[in-house]
């Protein structure tokens, strides 16, 4: 088999968003039928009339038989270490505890279980825990040799937006799981879990309950799901989106970004900060889709508890345009350009993750040049080609790929073509190909008699929701959302080229 290897695109359904809850739910929860089911839950599992998933799987006749709860607990109210067991109240059932004495299932706990489910909603963000719950558990499913089963929900800040360090391999922790996941990685749960599964090598007997309705490109206020807080301290989308920057720098101890407030996250401050000063330096480096004001605040609790406290309020001016992880480390940069030696950098090292970025700010770096520092290592998590030849080499068949490296090289490839004994299998193109456009391009492919049989998959960014219309109705077999997941991605293309094979045998 050979192949052309360009880049990505999309499929989109309409009507409202339903997470793999509402899909099985739909389904009358068939695929739990007869089966021992273990639950890893918390308050965010709740489908869309906002009733939590194990009462709605009981009431279906599904043989619920434990719970398992992430950090935070069942009911997602406890900010503290070593919570441990507990029963659930509603249900009598077992909750056993992922954030106590042991963040993994016991193999006692998983005696007698056919399944593990996990549905759980995420925050987007590489060193939000529930991420290593998860793959802790995938883990322990494996080992235990029981089939793990994710029920998707969306990410809540778009699925189109990869930013930040990558995390070293020295820096893997409870709060950083897989070496070179940048901080803002774009992926949902299900598209972690079969990250995971296959960069760490986990064998779990891994399935994942896609979503429907939901774009890459929207945010968690586009897909009409009720909100909950997902932690005691993320209380809005708004704090969500200003998360993965200010949680940066949660690891000074004489730093708040907020907690025991109003506004977590959405606010930061230290006795030794002059709030007018630092607002106004923030504001003079033209972060775009933000401004920031100063401000006054006397936290209840956590850090800076009952001290008053100067520092800055961040507003979101226009959300498609804020950087999110850019604003932490500006943050981090002003305030060790303004305030030198009030934070101890070294213990940034697990949330920062990247030992470079890190010592580039202890350095007094320009920020700017710290961001082109990882650009590399980020390119190349997102390098679609990168996981396309990856995800085809892992396939137990020979296959072939060949990468023509821009739009103009594809034209003149087409035109040159002569009937040979070995036709093309499969095109992926990407609709912002450089040269020649993904249109003119495909175009051009339809054109030449042997490529007029191809299938041809497009790929392109949740922003070509247009164009993927125009393309489908030029010729394109099926078009792929972009940032590729190598699980989804392998599904979507084993289909049509199946489907293409049943309609064409050569």
């Amino acid at each position: 088999m050979s192949l052309i290897a360009t880049l990505t695109c999309l499929s989109l359904m309409g009507g409202e968003t339903l997470t793999g809850l509402d899909v099985l739910e739909a389904q009358g929860f068939a695929p739990f039928a007869g089966k021992r089911i273990g639950l890893i839950t918390n308050q965010t599992g709740i489908d869309r009339e906002g009733r939590r998933n194990v009462d709605m799987m009981l009431a279906a006749g599904v043989r619920v038989t434990a719970l398992f709860s992430p950090e935070h607990g069942l009911a997602g109210v406890e900010d503290r270490e070593g919570i441990g067991n507990a029963i659930d109240t509603a249900t009598k059932l077992p909750v056993y505890s992922l954030y106590g004495e042991t963040r993994r299932p016991s193999a006692e706990s998983l005696k007698g279980l056919d399944a593990l489910v996990f549905d759980i909603q995420d925050v987007g963000v590489r060193f939000y825990t529930y991420e290593t719950t998860m793959a802790f558990a995938m883990e322990s499913a494996a080992k235990a040799g029981i089939p793990f089963i994710v029920l998707d929900r969306p990410n809540p800040v778009t699925g189109t937006r990869v930013e930040g360090p990558p995390l070293d391999a020295s820096n893997v922790s409870f709060v950083g799981y897989l070496p070179g996941c940048p901080v803002r990685h774009g992926l949902t749960m299900g598209e972690l879990a079969g990250l995971f599964n296959g960069e760490k090598k986990l064998g779990a007997n891994l399935t994942v309950v896609r979503m429907q309705n939901w774009k890459r490109g929207d945010w968690f206020d586009n897909t009409n799901l009720p909100w909950v807080n997902p932690s005691p301290n993320m209380r809005s989308l708004k704090a969500e989106i200003l998360y993965p920057g200010i949680c940066l720098v949660e690891f000074a101890r004489n730093l708040s970004v907020g907690r025991g407030t109003d506004s977590p996250f959405e606010q930061v401050g230290a006795e030794w900060v002059n709030g007018r000063q630092l607002a106004a330096y923030l504001n003079g480096r033209g972060l775009t889709g933000l401004r920031f004001y100063p401000t006054r605040f006397t936290p209840t609790e956590s850090r800076g508890a009952g001290k008053p406290l100067q520092g800055i309020r961040i507003e979101i001016v226009d959300r498609e345009r804020v950087k999110s992880v850019r604003l932490g480390i500006e943050l981090a940069c002003a305030l060790q350009k303004l305030y030198p030696g009030k934070i101890d950098w070294a213990p940034g090292k697990l949330l920062i993750g990247h030992n470079e970025t890190l010592r580039r700010i202890a350095a007094g770096d320009d920020p700017e040049a710290i961001e082109k520092s990882y650009a590399s290592a980020l390119a190349e998590f997102a390098d679609d080609v990168r996981l396309i030849e990856r995800v085809f080499g892992r396939l137990p068949v020979d296959i072939e790929v060949m990468h023509l490296e821009d739009g103009n090289e594809a034209v003149a490839f087409s035109e040159a073509w002569e009937p040979l004994e070995e036709f093309f299998d499969l095109v992926l193109l990407d609709s912002r190909v450089p040269g020649a456009t993904g249109l003119e391009v495909l175009q051009a492919l339809r054109r030449s008699d042997p490529m007029s049989r191809v299938p041809i998959v497009l790929l392109v960014g949740a922003a070509g929701e247009d164009f993927s219309d125009v393309a489908m109705g030029h010729g394109a077999d099926a078009c792929i959302i972009k940032p590729l997941v190598p699980e989804m991605f392998m599904d979507k293309v084993d289909r049509i080229v199946h489907t293409w094979l049943e309609l064409d045998p050569r």
